[in-house]
């Protein structure tokens, strides 16, 4: 008989898709099969509702089915009934699936005493659980995960093989008979409410968790984890008591299950001088037993590990004893480490902090074809990017590459990447900065390298994203390698296409002493206002160096700008982690509506500092107009460039665009005139990097 034949790519594979087929078809009384093959799923059906049976297929995909392509193409069908059937060969192009939290039917089991999987954390089935952090090799099932090593029960031999139950071909299908478990949950339960640290096996690694409302055992963990200010993120089990925007229930209650920034104050210890805390709602079973039995308002879930050093997989007591009063340990292996993924929400869109669990590995997808190109990413927030055809891969957060553990981190996730997606890297893009361990890296593929400018790779990350080819790109960052031998990072860049063309950068401003500013911002604002005959007192040593122009470095950087008006607002005078003294200005802040802002022009940021410093306005007021003088001034340039260039597009990207405050007040400056793109689904700071690599060397091929 007549019918189509539908070929379906993406995550279709390993989410229950054969059997939602299945189950659809015998409904609509469609005949036919389906299967697996490489690209996706593979149907051929036949039948009187076939049009509904299509539309049904594309609008209606099983909750964790991330449908790319669909293809309907005519064929001839000689089958009576509908079948699921073997996989067909040919290479592997198969998404494989991100790592989500617990389903609402696996919740439901969990808690009910009458069901066989009563409290059991490590129920799940085709609609959640662990994909990307059990798989070992491609295709995905169970014998090339780290389930092989757990025979199904009968029981759940029956669940696997039947197409009517939900774990239909669940790889990870298992319970308290014939699964992994947990060694010690009661004893950890007891830990935690007499105010212990317990290290939590998870998914993608280990927590340090603690009561979050017992001070003393969320300072006893400070102390022990050397984390003296530091925010941790909080987990809770359920968002009652939680005020939340729509936008942030959208993003909290996903099943990628992020930590959620909450301009909230809820846990004070756990967010010293911060307006906002990271709050996670439980989202791997064990999370829900330890409150379920625990009865715990919320808990510290912190990523277990060593200082500086990724988020740990295995051998718990070796690595976290010294942290932790208890190790409760699972007995199956975690293949892929894979830490909290981060976001925020800022005038309705959400902003990914850091993109790891619950998004790694999945694509974007982009206007170009990115097929054999490799991003190797930048030093700090390192994610390195695969390209295949129109996809690229990000990798979860790999981490700061400051040491040989995390660099041996960055050489593994790239291995495992290059076996996961079938493709081996034909080129690869890299920072422009010599000395970036990812430059190493990238050098050491044995294929050609491409040097990327950091701030050029923010904006076509930008770019990349939102599918444009044309912008005038406001990127403020941090510090990275620039042309002129300097360090950028407050720059305006007019890209059509692969020409860049830098319009606009905010002035430099003296690093006395270079990367010691970072720790003491006091030391860069004392050198910026000297070159405008302000002596900062207590700063003799720094001056001396300036004037002898001993180890003195420029930078335009957004980043350091910040640095410096937090600390000459004595907000923070010694940064003891990253983006700690911006994140303490704009929580500092008072509402930038009504608060005015300085009479300046240009992008001069020692002016700006000095009108400030001179200012004998309440703090929160200064912070206030402070932002509000980098918002006007940005706002002014771009509409200026614009208009010089007839350029209506602006991508707004970089790590500074994770404040609220800024990212908010320009898109509300600049979207009535122009359109404003911003970051998504990937990081605007150093996380999203390799995207942009990989998009300038095919932007320069294409031409």
């Amino acid at each position: 008989m007549k019918g189509v034949r539908i070929q379906i790519s993406g995550v279709v594979q390993g989410v229950g898709f054969r059997p939602f087929v299945y189950n659809l078809a015998r409904r609509l009384d469609v005949n036919g099969r389906v299967r697996n093959d490489a690209s996706g799923v593979d149907i051929s059906a036949a039948g009187a509702r076939l049009s509904e049976f299509v539309e049904f297929i594309e609008a209606n995909p099983p909750p964790l089915a991330v449908i790319k392509d669909i293809r309907v193409s005519e064929t001839d069908i000689d089958a009576k009934g509908f079948s699921i059937t073997e996989s067909g060969g040919g290479p592997l192009r198969a998404d494989i699936g991100t790592d989500t939290a617990i389903c609402d039917d696996c919740l439901n089991e969990l808690l009910d005493p009458h069901n066989r999987r009563y409290l059991y954390e490590f129920i799940n089935c085709v609609n959640c659980g662990p994909r990307y952090t059990i798989v070992n090799d491609i295709p995905y099932d169970r014998a090339r995960t780290s389930m092989a090593a757990f025979e199904m029960c009968d029981e759940c031999r029956r669940e696997y093989e039947n197409p009517g139950d939900r774990r239909y071909h669940c790889q990870s299908n298992c319970c308290a008979l014939c699964g992994p478990r947990y060694d010690g949950i009661d004893h950890a339960v007891e830990v935690l409410q007499n105010g212990g640290i317990v290290a939590v096996k998870g998914i993608g690694g280990y927590h340090l968790a603690c009561d979050a409302r017992n001070h003393k055992a969320v300072l006893r963990l400070r102390e022990r984890k050397h984390r003296d200010e530091k925010p941790f993120a909080v987990m809770v089990a359920n968002m009652d008591g939680l005020d939340l925007s729509p936008a942030e229930e959208r993003l909290i209650s996903g099943v990628e299950r992020p930590i959620v920034l909450l301009e909230k104050d809820y846990f004070t210890p756990a967010a010293p001088g911060l307006s906002t805390i990271g709050v996670m709602l439980a989202y791997a079973p064990v999370h829900v037993v330890l409150f379920h039995k625990g009865g715990f308002e919320a808990l510290v879930m912190t990523s277990g590990n060593r200082t500086d050093e990724p988020i740990a997989t295995e051998n718990g007591e070796e690595y976290l004893g010294h942290i932790a009063d208890f190790v409760l340990d699972h007995n199956r292996k975690i293949v892929v480490r894979n830490d909290d993924s981060v976001v925020r929400e800022a005038a309705g869109r959400p902003v990914v902090v850091r993109r790891s669990r619950g998004y790694a590995p999945g694509a974007v997808t982009v206007d170009f074809d990115a097929s054999g190109v490799m991003g190797c990413g930048a030093m700090l927030k390192n994610t390195i990017a695969l390209g295949r055809g129109r996809q690229v891969y990000l990798s979860q957060h790999i981490g700061d590459l400051q040491n040989e553990v995390t660099y041996e981190s960055l050489r593994w996730t790239a291995a495992h990447m290059k076996k996961m997606f079938a493709v081996e890297p034909e080129v690869a893009a890299c920072d422009l900065h010599p000395d970036y361990p990812s430059t190493s890296f990238a050098q050491s593929l044995d294929v050609p390298v491409i040097k990327v400018q950091h701030h050029v790779a923010h904006a076509y990350a930008c770019m990349a994203e939102n599918r444009i080819r044309k912008c005038v790109a406001v990127v403020y960052d941090g510090v990275g390698y620039g042309e002129d031998g300097n360090s950028w990072g407050g720059e305006v860049f007019v890209i059509d296409g692969k020409t860049v063309t830098r319009e606009a950068h905010w002035s430099y401003m003296p690093m006395i002493g270079g990367d010691v500013c970072v720790r003491n911002p006091l030391r860069l604002a004392a050198g910026v206002l000297r070159e405008r005959g302000v002596f900062l007192p207590g700063m003799d040593d720094v001056l001396e160096m300036a004037r002898k122009n001993v180890n003195v470095y420029y930078t335009s950087g957004m980043g350091r700008l910040f640095d410096a008006a937090s600390a000459l607002l004595g907000i923070c005078v010694r940064q003891t982690y990253e983006g700690q003294a911006p994140m303490e200005l704009e929580s500092a802040a008072a509402p930038l509506e009504g608060s005015g802002s300085y009479d300046w022009s240009g992008l001069d940021g020692a002016e700006l500092l000095d009108q400030m410093y001179r200012d004998t306005s309440p703090v929160d007021i200064r912070a206030a107009r402070f932002h509000n003088s980098v918002i006007d001034a940005t706002a002014r340039v771009v509409l200026e460039i614009s208009g010089k260039t007839g350029q209506k597009n602006v991508c707004l990207t970089g790590g500074c665009f994770q404040n609220v405050l800024l990212l908010r007040g320009l898109i509300n400056k600049l979207e009535n005139k122009l359109a404003v793109f911003t970051h998504r689904l990937v990081p605007p700071n150093d996380g999203g990097i390799a995207l942009g690599q990989i998009a300038k060397v095919c932007f320069e091929k294409e031409h």
